[in-house]
Order: structure tokens, then sequence, then C-alpha cells
């Protein structure tokens, strides 16, 4: 009985520890994601290559922030 009580008490203390940084620092898939959908909106609307520079996650939006301008 003490087993499983330790086994779930650690699962929600990791459980808990992995949606805070989640929150804070952003998922790196997600990230990824909106990095490519960005870049495809920027460079259809414009005609020309974009490239990321910096890329940020703003947890008071929540989103995230990119940094890009034209190749050269």
């Amino acid at each position: 009985m003490k087993k499983s009580g330790f086994i779930i008490t650690a699962a929600i203390l990791v459980s808990a520890a992995l949606f805070l940084l989640n929150m804070f620092f952003g998922n790196p898939i997600s990230k990824t994601n909106a990095e490519k959908i960005t870049l495809q909106y920027y460079e259809d609307s414009y005609g020309e290559k974009f490239t990321v520079y910096g890329a940020r996650y703003n947890s008071l939006i929540p989103a995230y922030v990119f940094e890009l301008g034209p190749v050269s």
C-alpha cells in the first residue's frame, strides 16, 4: 500500500512540474509548428523568403513571438 501511494504521489508531482514548465517555457513541438506556419504565411503574403532570427514564448499572451526578416 505504501509503495503505490508513493508512485501516485510521484506521478502527480512530475505531472505538475511538467505542466508548469510547459506553461512558462512553451512546448518545443508547438514552437516548431508555429514557426513553420508563420514563415509560410509571410512568404505567401509578401512573395519573398523569410528567416527567423529569434523566437520566444510569452506566457502572458500565451503565444510565441518571432523576430523575422527577409533573406538577403
